[in-house]
């Protein structure tokens, strides 16, 4: 009996043991990039290496079969998506959902709105440090690819956020991002204009490196500094990533490699004798081959050739991550656990955000509910949208009871969901608002003094009638003057990625004031039997302003 009890407590204790490796080994999320453009998948790449994430690729409307069976067997809970709908529908998000994945979508309208949503979004206390890189915006045939491959190997190497840029001017969305994460030196990779790197300065941000030149000279840099970085490093710690080039579609098959390792762009079998050089000198370990077919498959013959062990990953850019994904895995599972060690500070943050956070999430709900108002006349299918608003609605108080509750994870969570499904709504009506569009879009491409004098008869605007109500004493008047209050400050601020939208409902709430109606908010109390919590729940009707109001307002 007593041997019997021992053998009991040993495969119990051996099997609390398997648990626990098994719960360690689990992957709590993916990045999901698409396969229709380069930019998405590096800045991803940097978020990726501080998360512990593997990164992997989708079609604009289909989730290639590598790609499911991937996750499938990773199992995430969550699913971050980095792109906006037109690089990766509809169909995909929701098949994702429909699969129980937590679905997050991070995205600009620009790859420069991108990058500055994903710095923010991961970089949650900020970071000294950015590397800055340029790049066209429109079609991806004729970018800058290669440079941006070496600058996100140089920014996952400092741990920094990869942030996109225009080459001869500093997008207002990029200087309100290095103001927001707190940016004190910034590493340029190209030869940006003086206006962009004065424009840096004017921030009170050193530029700590520039790295210029020929793509063999920046290549060369970056891996000078990254060795650097790495000297007192295991060797195994960093990975070389052989990539042959035919476009760009090549350089996305390997997306992310975890670490601070170096990738390794071939254009032409010239180069492979010059690849097995430094793979000589540089005594990596860890060699992966992907590319474009013929040219990836010479590269492997020329190594096997030298008796250099590698990993040679052929097929397609999402079969290939998905590859990668596999084959990298625990090294990924060390990134997550060394994140996991930082979750404590990353809650500390948000608790300072608490009250941006819930303000954040009732913005973007106003939005949605004026931008659907105006347009309900023009709308065919204005019943789905108005059930789309009420969707948002439960959204937007799903944030505020986790603020109140202290669960500012849940929140923020809320907020990302809020301002995607707010900003993708408003792109399927773009048609409808192309001006506001138009304006959002200047906001990621232009810089900010060209948008303040654009913006600054619209504010004046607002404080006019600000300072008309004054004499109005009543709830609506005072949200409208605490609106108008908060676009001066924004102003004040040279903060303008939102400015326009937050005018927009500041100018349709206080019309409705002086014209004697107004959008008042009603509430009902709502008790979690879980929590003994009362939470407010909002929820928004137009209503008309009493008589005794009206006359108040008409003797001014």
């Amino acid at each position: 009996m007593v041997i019997q009890m021992k053998r009991f407590l040993i495969i119990l204790l051996m099997g609390i043991s398997l648990c626990s490796i098994v719960s360690a080994q689990d992957i709590d999320s993916v990045i999901l990039t698409t396969t229709e453009n380069y930019p998405d998948s590096f800045v991803a790449a940097v978020a990726a290496n501080k998360i512990g994430s593997p990164v992997l690729l989708t079609d604009k409307n289909e989730i290639p079969i590598d790609t499911k069976n991937q996750l499938n067997e990773l199992k995430p809970t969550t699913v971050y998506i980095i792109g906006g709908p037109s690089v990766i529908g509809a169909r995909v998000e929701n098949s994702l959902k429909g699969q129980g994945y937590e679905v997050i979508r991070i995205w600009g309208i620009t790859r420069y709105g991108t990058s500055t949503e994903v710095a923010q979004y991961f970089w949650v206390g900020g970071s000294e440090k950015a590397v800055l890189v340029w790049d066209k915006t429109g079609t991806p045939d004729n970018g800058n690819e290669a440079m941006l491959v070496m600058a996100k190997d140089l920014a996952q190497a400092n741990d920094a956020p990869l942030i996109i840029s225009a080459r001869n001017t500093l997008p207002s969305i990029v200087e309100e991002s290095l103001k927001n994460l707190n940016v004190e030196e910034i590493i340029l990779v190209g030869d940006f204009s003086e206006s962009v790197k004065s424009s840096i300065r004017d921030l009170g941000i050193g530029i700590s490196d520039e790295i210029t030149g020929n793509r063999t000279r920046i290549r060369d840099r970056i891996r000078a500094k990254i060795k650097n970085l790495t000297r007192d490093m295991d060797r195994n710690e960093t990975p070389l990533v052989i990539i042959a080039v035919g476009n760009w579609r090549d350089t996305i098959k390997a997306p992310f490699h975890p670490g601070k390792g170096i990738s390794r762009l071939i254009s032409n079998e010239d180069e492979i004798p010059d690849v097995i050089e430094e793979i000589e000198e540089g005594n990596y370990t860890r060699i992966i081959v992907v590319g474009k077919p013929d040219l990836a498959q010479q590269i492997c013959d020329a190594l096997t050739a030298e008796g250099i062990e590698h990993d040679c990953l052929t097929g397609n850019a999402s079969r290939v991550a998905a590859r990668i994904a596999r084959l990298e895995r625990s090294r990924i599972q060390k990134l997550q656990e060394k994140f996991r060690e930082r979750l404590p500070r990353i809650l500390e943050k948000l608790k300072e955000r608490a009250q941006e956070i819930e303000e954040e999430c009732g913005e973007f709900f106003d939005l949605a509910n004026v931008t659907i108002t105006e347009l309900e006349t023009n709308l065919t299918n204005v019943r789905e949208y108005k059930n789309r608003v009420r969707e948002l609605n439960r959204a937007r108080n799903e944030c505020v009871q986790a603020v109140a509750r202290g669960n500012l994870t849940k929140a923020r969570n809320r907020l990302q969901h809020l301002k995607s499904d707010v900003k993708s709504l408003r792109w399927e009506i773009r048609d409808l608002i192309r001006g506001e569009i138009k304006e959002e879009t200047d906001a990621e491409t232009v810089n900010a003094t060209e948008i303040a004098a654009k913006i600054r008869e619209r504010v004046q605007e607002v404080s006019r009638i600000k300072e008309e109500l004054l004499g109005v004493r009543n709830e609506l008047a005072e949200k409208c003057r605490e609106r108008a209050e908060k676009i001066e400050e924004l102003e004040n601020r040279s903060q303008y990625s939102r400015i326009h939208e937050r005018i927009k409902v500041a100018l349709r709430e206080c019309a409705d004031v002086r014209k004697g109606k107004g959008i008042t908010m009603t509430t009902e109390a709502v008790t979690t039997t879980s929590t003994s919590v009362e939470v407010t729940a909002i929820t928004t009707t137009i209503t008309i302003i009493p008589a005794t109001i009206k006359e108040r307002h008409g003797r001014r």
